[in-house]
């Protein structure tokens, strides 16, 4: 913005003299050639103050649309700086690692954000059979009413005395 209004006033002032020197030389009236010339540079300062402005906002625009997604995240300010260092991570991938690296890199972010959006939607599949005991053990610790779930090891395995836990 300062270097569209630098740009424009110097080339204003420049006009402005030209006009004003055209009339010192044109005219006998020297208040008349100093008057056009500083209304010249007057339009010209207006001129590109408004278009610098007009450029400025929409560059706020543009960036308040780009963060619109964002705007939820006040509301979970304890995932701020997990996400910080995720976007840090990967755009570190962009000229130091390998096109291998970036694209798995940018996969497994993928694949995240799929996980999170399945939770937040109340669906959640374990990753190993291990995992799935201690998952069913904390979601009955924090149930208050019903938990629906579908176990994958079977109904042999539910008529155990370990699925009595």
């Amino acid at each position: 913005m300062q270097r569209t209004l630098f740009t424009g006033t110097g080339i204003s002032t420049a006009a402005g003299c030209v006009l004003t020197a055209i009339g010192l030389l044109s005219s006998s009236h020297w208040q008349i050639s100093l008057l056009v010339g500083l209304v010249a540079i007057l339009i010209g300062v207006v001129v590109t103050a408004l278009y610098a402005f007009g450029r400025r906002l929409d560059e706020i625009d543009q960036r308040r649309i780009a963060v619109q997604s964002l705007q939820e995240l006040y509301k979970v300010p304890h995932i701020e700086l997990p996400l910080v260092r995720i976007v840090e991570a990967v755009a570190s991938t962009q000229d130091k690692r390998s096109a291998f690296l970036k694209n798995r890199t940018t996969k497994a972010v993928a694949q995240f954000s799929e996980s999170v959006v399945d939770m937040a939607e109340g669906a959640f599949v374990c990753s190993s059979r291990e995992e799935e005991l201690d998952l069913v053990k904390g979601a009955l610790a924090t149930t208050k009413h019903t938990v629906r779930a579908v176990a994958s090891r079977g109904v042999d395995w539910w008529l155990e005395p370990d699925a009595d836990v």
